[in-house]
């Protein structure tokens, strides 16, 4: 819990858009859980490679997806009408 709360800490404040910082950080929760499931059917020592690759990958991928992301939604929101975006 400790570092995922680090990294969504570091993603969040430096997004432009914490509304998809947050839906991510829930979609990971969810993930999570379901790993905490898993854990029941083989173990905890078979699940910590898994969870250790997953914050590494995190890890790694975290600014080029962040990146990424912000200038996908900045496009989006550029050809929205101005109505709309109110």
């Amino acid at each position: 819990m400790f570092f995922a709360n680090l990294v969504f800490t570091r993603s969040f404040s430096e997004t432009l858009h914490p509304d998809i910082a947050f839906a991510s950080n829930l979609l990971g929760a969810m993930a999570g859980g379901a790993l905490e499931y898993l854990s029941l059917l083989l173990g905890f020592k078979t699940l910590l490679p898994i969870a250790a690759g997953l914050y590494v990958l995190a890890w790694l991928f975290a600014s080029r997806v962040q990146v990424l992301g912000d200038q996908e939604v900045a496009g989006e929101l550029a050809a929205a009408p101005a109505t709309a975006r109110s």
